[in-house]
């Protein structure tokens, strides 16, 4: 599990693309550093956010489910 969640992280933290993660309530639950880059907004800022803060198009959340 410890190896899997290292993994996971490196991936997020080197990924080229924003990556952008949504509750289903969608809350923005990850936010990676392509991502604080692409909207220039740290992600201890967007977590928790709306993710139509980001994504304005009212149809955003049901598109990405």
């Amino acid at each position: 599990m410890l190896e899997s969640d290292a993994r996971f992280r490196e991936i997020m933290t080197s990924a080229m693309d924003a990556i952008v993660l949504f509750d289903v309530d969608g809350r923005i639950t990850l936010f990676n550093d392509a991502a604080e880059r692409m909207f220039s907004c740290a992600a201890s800022e967007a977590i928790s956010e709306p993710i139509n803060r980001f994504f304005p198009d009212g149809n955003t959340i049901r598109r990405l489910r």
